[in-house]
């Protein structure tokens, strides 16, 4: 029989282990096909905000934190 080894590592010490990996053009990439896809939508179909929704309109965790808005944008408050 072969001995057989095995190395356990945690999820965090093999994140902690690895290059830093730039996906800043894969992002980018990412937001031009969504931009298009949402040009596609809107030119096919009549979009109306539900009404019950606009409480909706921002988000964020408050207390400094990050925060958003419909158009994905996101600023630190």
């Amino acid at each position: 029989m072969s001995d057989v080894s095995e190395t356990l590592k945690a999820v965090q010490d093999m994140t902690d282990e690895a290059p830093v990996t730039d996906v800043t053009e894969t992002f980018v990439q990412w937001q031009e096909l969504l931009a298009e896809l949402k040009e596609k939508i809107d030119a096919r179909f009549e979009l109306r905000r539900d009404p019950s929704t606009e409480e909706l309109e921002t988000f964020g965790a408050g207390g400094g934190a990050p925060a958003g808005g419909p158009g994905g944008d996101t600023a630190a408050p």
